[in-house]
């Protein structure tokens, strides 16, 4: 029985990636955005919440489609 998309390692996969990101956050938050001459407290905590969730994002993105892409492969082995 295949439980399709959104089954199985594909949602907990995605669970893990949310995870991450949370802390993530709360560590670039904490250790990472410092005002500095250039730039406001507020300017540097937008810009650390805008890397890290872009990031997380692409990680994930690369992550479900080279998961799924085994699940439903274009090429089938020559046998």
């Amino acid at each position: 029985m295949a439980l399709g998309f959104t089954g199985g390692i594909l949602v907990e996969g995605t669970l893990c990636y949310l995870a991450l990101g949370v802390i993530a956050t709360i560590i670039g938050l904490i250790f990472f955005a410092k005002p500095t001459p250039a730039t406001s407290k507020a300017d540097a905590t937008s810009l650390t919440l805008v890397t890290v969730w872009v990031s997380v994002v692409c990680m994930w993105a690369m992550w479900a489609m080279a998961y799924m892409h085994q699940m439903i492969p274009l090429i089938y082995p020559q046998h």
